[in-house]
C-alpha cells in the first residue's frame, strides 16, 4: 500500500484524469478571474457612487452656475467642456477665455480699475492675477473633486475593506468610479463635449480610480490610532516652517533689487510718484510672500541666493524636529531604529494637507491682500494646476517623509542614549 496517498493522487482529478501543466495554467487563470469577480462583487458600489457623483457634481455645478450668470450662449455646454478641463488638470487660460468671450471683453485689460474706486487696488490685483496666472485663482476648483475622491476612498476603505490587506484597501477605494464614470459620461454625451472618449476616461475612470485607491492605501499605511498624532505633528511642522520663513524672509532680495530699480525708473519717467515707500511690506504682505517662499522651499526650489539657502536649512530643521517629536510621542512601542524612522515619516499625514491648504490660500490671499509689484515679483511663484504633482509629491510627501524619517531615527538614537535597548 502506498504510504503517501496524497502523492499517489497528485495530478489527478476526482475522475482519475491527469492534470497537465496546461490544465494547471487554465485553473490558475480561472482562479484569478474568480478572485477578481469576487473582489468586484464585494465593492461598496452604492457608497462609492455617492462619493464619485459628488466629486463630479461639485466642480461641474460651480462652473454651470457661473456660466448661467455670465454666459448667454449655451452656458451648460460651455460648463461641460470646462469641467473636463478641470477634471484633467488642464490650463486655466481656457476657462478665463471662455468667460471673457461670454462677457464681451476682448481682454482683461479692457477693465479699468479706476472705474471702481472703492476696490481699485483689489480689482487691479485680481485682473493682474488672472492675466498672468489664471490657474492660480482657479486652484480651489481643481482640488474640489480630487479632495472628495480622496476622502471617499478613505471612508470606503475604512468601512468596507474586508480582508484588510493592501490590495483590498486599494480596490475598495476605487469604488468611487461607480459614481464618477456614469456621470462624466452623461455630461459628455448630453452636451456634446469634444474628445468625449479621452475626457470620460480621464475624468470618470483614471483620476477617480487613482485618487480613490490612494485614499484607501492611506488607511492601510497609517493606523487609525496613530493618525491623529501624525496629523498634529505634521501640521506643527508646516506651521513651524512657515514661521521661520516669515522671520527670515527678505521682501527685497538682491535679484529683485534690479527689478525694483527698473520699476522706479519707469515710474519716474512717466511722472508718477516714487514707489520707494512700498519697498517695506506690511505684515499681511510679508505673510503672503512667506507662504510663497515656503511652498518653493519644500519643493527644493528656495531661490533668492543665500537667503533661500538659509530658509531651506531652517525649514528642513523644523521638519526634522517634527519627525523627532512624532516618534518620541510613541516611544513606548519603539524597538528598532527602522520602526522609529517609520513613525517619524508619518508626519506626511498632516504635512501634505498643510501644504495643500497653503497652496489654495496663496492665490486667494494675493487677491485680497495688496501685493506691490505682484506681476513681477510674486506672480511667478504662484502655484498652478500644472504644479500640483510637484507640490504634492515633493513638498507634501517626499520632503516631510525623508526629513521626518531622519527625525524619527534621531529619536531612536536619543532613546538609546537614555538606556533604552534599541536595535
Amino acid at each position: 500500500m502506498d504510504s503517501n496517498p496524497q502523492q499517489s493522487t497528485q495530478g489527478q482529478q476526482p475522475g482519475g484524469q491527469q492534470v497537465g501543466p496546461g490544465r494547471n495554467a487554465v485553473g490558475q487563470q480561472q482562479g484569478l478571474a474568480d478572485q477578481i469577480r469576487n473582489s468586484l462583487a464585494d465593492l461598496p458600489l452604492t457608497a462609492g457612487a455617492v462619493f464619485g457623483a459628488v466629486a463630479v457634481l461639485l466642480p461641474f455645478g460651480l462652473l454651470a452656475g457661473a456660466a448661467l450668470i455670465f454666459l448667454d450662449y449655451e452656458p451648460l455646454a460651455a460648463a461641460a467642456s470646462l469641467f473636463f478641463v478641470v477634471a484633467g488638470f488642464g490650463s486655466g487660460h481656457e476657462i478665463v477665455r471662455t468667460y471673457l468671450r461670454g462677457a464681451s471683453f476682448d481682454s482683461l485689460s479692457a477693465v479699468d480699475p479706476s472705474d471702481y474706486p472703492s476696490v481699485e487696488t483689489e480689482l487691479a490685483n485680481t485682473i493682474d492675477l488672472l492675466q498672468t496666472n489664471p490657474d492660480a485663482a482657479l486652484l480651489l476648483l481643481y482640488l474640489l473633486g480630487p479632495f472628495v475622491l480622496y476622502i471617499g476612498g478613505r471612508y470606503l476603505s475604512r468601512n468596507y475593506a474586508i480582508d484588510g490587506d493592501l490590495v483590498d484597501h486599494a480596490t475598495t477605494g476605487t469604488a468611487v468610479v461607480a459614481g464618477a464614470f456614469p456621470l462624466a459620461l452623461v455630461i459628455g454625451v448630453v452636451f456634446g463635449v469634444d474628445d468625449l472618449i479621452g475626457g470620460v476616461l480621464v475624468a470618470g475612470l483614471v483620476v477617480p480610480a487613482t485618487i480613490g485607491a490612494l485614499g484607501g492605501l492611506s488607511v492601510f499605511a497609517f493606523d487609525e490610532d496613530t493618525g491623529f498624532t501624525s496629523r498634529i505633528t505634521g501640521w506643527l511642522g508646516v506651521a513651524g516652517g512657515l514661521v521661520v520663513t516669515y522671520l527670515l524672509f527678505d521682501p527685497v532680495p538682491d535679484r529683485a533689487a534690479a527689478q525694483l530699480q527698473e520699476i522706479q525708473q519707469q515710474a519716474a519717467a512717466a511722472g508718477a510718484d516714487t514707489v520707494a515707500e512700498e519697498l517695506t511690506l506690511t505684515v499681511p504682505q510679508k505673510l503672503v510672500g512667506s507662504i510663497a517662499g515656503f511652498l518653493s522651499t519644500v519643493q527644493f526650489e528656495p531661490g533668492f541666493g543665500s537667503q533661500g539657502t538659509v530658509i531651506l536649512l531652517a525649514v528642513a530643521l523644523v521638519t526634522l524636529l517634527a519627525g523627532f517629536l512624532r516618534a518620541y510621542l510613541d516611544r513606548e512601542v519603539i524597538a528598532t531604529k527602522v520602526q522609529a524612522a517609520k513613525l517619524g515619516a508619518r508626519i506626511v499625514l498632516g504635512y501634505a494637507t498643510g501644504v495643500l491648504f497653503l497652496t489654495i490660500l496663496l492665490p486667494l490671499s494675493t487677491i485680497v491682500v495688496t501685493m506691490p509689484f505682484s506681476s513681477r515679483l510674486f506672480a511667478a511663484v504662484l502655484p498652478t494646476a500644472a504644479d500640483l504633482p510637484s507640490i504634492v509629491l515633493l513638498g507634501g510627501v517626499m520632503f516631510p517623509a525623508v526629513l521626518g524619517a531622519a527625525g524619527g531615527y534621531l529619536s531612536a538614537m536619543y532613546l538609546e542614549r537614555q538606556g533604552r535597548p534599541i536595535r
